[in-house]
């Protein structure tokens, strides 16, 4: 009987302390704070440095709206992610060049718009680093907007009829057996609720 009073003592104890209340509930309130910290400033872009990368553009025409259009996509950031060099040319007879100023690190890497672009719809990246992966994809989704509108032209497509053939796909989230649909707020608190 004896050991039990002594462990409740030492329980009384020990949950009166001060590093007992900082543990249980410091520690996860700091967890949680810093990876949702984290999280705030991998999105917003905060501490991030522009990328520089060449632009070969052998079609002589899709690497101006490209630039023009990333352009537009940056224009509220402070400091945009991406900044584009545009040389219309051959690969061939730049390549050497371009090479050069990514291994004295003047750019991250480049881009070649090909001149069989319109038909393969196929870029090609050359880099060091596969950092710049994430910024391949806005690059791919501004030249699939461009590409997209130039054959709507070339099929005589009105901007009508263009948006009514892509659009994007709403999720509606239901509960198994429910019937009402579920809030994205309500979504995101369960998603977090563990963490919590």
């Amino acid at each position: 009987m004896n050991w039990l009073k002594i462990a409740w003592f030492e329980y009384r104890r020990r949950i009166r302390s001060k590093w007992f209340i900082i543990g249980t509930f410091g520690m996860p309130i700091l967890i949680l704070g810093i990876s949702l910290g984290a999280g705030y400033v991998a999105g917003s872009g905060a501490g991030l440095e522009t990328k520089n990368m060449g632009l070969i553009d052998e079609t002589h025409r899709f690497g101006r709206q490209l630039v023009e259009a990333l352009d537009q996509r940056y224009a509220d950031k402070e400091i945009p992610p991406l900044s584009l060099a545009l040389t219309p040319g051959s690969f061939e007879e730049l390549h050497a060049q371009f090479d050069a100023l990514v291994n004295d690190k003047t750019l991250d890497g480049y881009i070649v718009i090909p001149e069989s672009f319109k038909e393969t719809s196929q870029i090609r990246n050359y880099t060091r680093s596969s950092s710049n992966l994430r910024l391949t994809e806005a690059v791919e989704s501004e030249l699939k907007d461009i590409l997209r509108k130039d054959k709507a032209a070339r099929m005589n497509l009105s901007t009508q009829a263009l948006e009514a053939l892509f659009f994007d796909i709403d999720v509606a989230h239901y509960d198994i057996g429910g019937t009402e649909e579920r809030e994205t707020d309500e979504l995101i608190a369960d998603y977090i609720a563990p963490f919590i």
